[in-house]
């Protein structure tokens, strides 16, 4: 069920900055991403320093993931992204879209070669194509959004695919994926809003 927040609030942390928090832990879909997306939108930029998103999720969408990626890295105000958990498959794009990136000491990661479910019972070859191809396609669009985050080199993301990936937050931090692995606290104060 997804709710939707009409009234936000933002709480002033030690620092002085005015925060949002946002729970996010859902498979990501064209409906989950839109509702995330639009929870965020709902911080005014002038009235907030920055977005706490809390993310647990064992990914989903290809497309949804990258909108819902290049829809956070647009916003006027910075997102921290936190791994509270597990983050898996697509799920990594939405995390790298965090101007910092924290991952809970006991939290994971876990990255494989794309797939498609079909509901076909026979295919031909122009068919088999297609579905290769658009895998294909997907696969470069994250691999790229991956190599502009962290510190791997095309070759490196490229292994990534060829077999399911878990990196624990040492492995996170040593590539980049992660900038700092502790333990995660909500401040005190903050209105998380949950989807």
């Amino acid at each position: 069920e997804v709710q939707q927040f009409m009234n936000v609030s933002y709480v002033v942390s030690a620092e002085g900055n005015r925060l949002g928090g946002v729970l996010f832990q859902y498979q990501i879909s064209l409906q989950i991403a839109s509702s995330l997306t639009s929870i965020i939108l709902k911080y005014d930029p002038s009235g907030c320093d920055e977005i706490q998103l809390f993310m647990r999720t064992p990914g989903g969408s290809v497309p949804d993931s990258i909108s819902l990626y290049h829809s956070i890295r647009a916003l006027p105000v910075d997102v921290v992204t936190y791994n509270t958990g597990a983050i898996e498959s697509t799920g990594n794009v939405v995390y790298l879209s965090g101007v910092r990136r924290i991952c809970a000491c006991t939290s994971s990661f876990m990255l494989h070669g794309l797939h498609r479910k079909m509901k076909e019972a026979v295919l031909g070859i122009s068919k088999l194509e297609g579905i290769t191809e658009g895998i294909l396609k997907d696969q470069g669009l994250i691999s790229e959004i991956i190599m502009r985050r962290v510190s791997l080199n095309r070759q490196e993301i490229s292994s990534l695919f060829a077999r399911e990936t878990h990196w624990d937050p040492r492995a996170a931090l040593q590539c980049g994926l992660a900038h700092e692995a502790r333990d995660i606290h909500m401040p005190p104060g903050v209105s998380i809003k949950v989807i």
